[in-house]
């Protein structure tokens, strides 16, 4: 397992997004999502809240560790593709 909370965190800053967490509650700023590199941590959960927020991201995006959607979500990008998503490869 990952620090799922750590890993969200990690991603929104690399989107320009800021986000703290005191132990109970998570805090996210807005702000306007930059595209970048985000890391997927072998989680699922994580994989599939980068590839939402680089949806809606100002550039080009990668989402690391893809895969890990197979845990609990083996047709996302399928039904992400349907919803308009685009996505690079063979996904």
């Amino acid at each position: 397992e990952s620090n799922r909370v750590l890993g969200i965190i990690n991603n929104l800053k690399n989107a320009g997004i800021t986000a703290e967490y005191d132990g109970n509650d998570l805090t996210v700023y807005g702000g306007k999502v930059k595209g970048g590199t985000f890391s997927g941590d072998n989680d699922h959960r994580t994989v599939m809240s980068a590839v939402v927020a680089s949806a809606f991201s100002d550039g080009e995006s990668t989402v690391k560790g893809v895969e890990a959607v197979n845990k609990s979500y083996p047709t996302f990008f399928k039904d992400f593709k349907a919803l308009g998503g685009i996505t690079n490869g063979d996904i």
